[in-house]
């Protein structure tokens, strides 16, 4: 029996070598601003549907954390058929889309919010937590792309 499929955008919000960490309550660690591309469904005909784009979701997650629009938004690295049961114990097949979105001057996370920039090397220090293993490997994956690019991360 397959898994359930779900497909999750996420984003890398930089300034000045950093990456935004933001703490999920429900997770219990901080992770990436990441939300679940929405479909939308025909009741009347089951095979018609409509997907949200990557890009969409992206840019959902960054609104929540930043209040604002967003223009500029890089695709990072996709991470698909990952498997994992960390907050409800029931394996899924997660399919990943991760974007860089640089943090304009002038614009800060929502007050309130439980944030914190961390370096990519702080990002995966195996010392630090709570950090999301989810997060920590979509990190590693765009860090690996960007070296074998010639690039530098974030």
């Amino acid at each position: 029996m397959p898994f359930p499929k779900v497909e999750v955008s996420a984003v890398a919000i930089v300034r000045g070598g950093r990456i935004l960490a933001v703490y999920n309550s429900a997770w219990g660690a901080f992770t990436l601003p990441m939300t679940k591309r929405r479909v939308w469904q025909n009741k009347e005909i089951e095979t018609v549907h409509r997907d949200e784009s990557w890009e969409l979701a992206a840019s959902r997650a960054i609104a929540e954390i930043i209040g604002k629009t967003v223009v500029g938004l890089k695709p990072l690295v996709s991470l698909p058929g990952y498997q994992q049961s960390d907050r409800d114990s029931a394996i899924k097949e997660y399919d990943y889309q991760a974007f860089r979105f640089v943090l304009p001057d002038g614009i800060e996370p929502i007050a309130g919010l439980v944030t914190e920039w961390l370096t990519i090397e702080e990002w995966l220090d195996p010392l630090r937590a709570p950090i999301s293993p989810t997060a920590v490997d979509l990190l590693k994956h765009a860090e690996a792309e960007a070296k074998l690019a010639g690039r530098s991360f974030p």
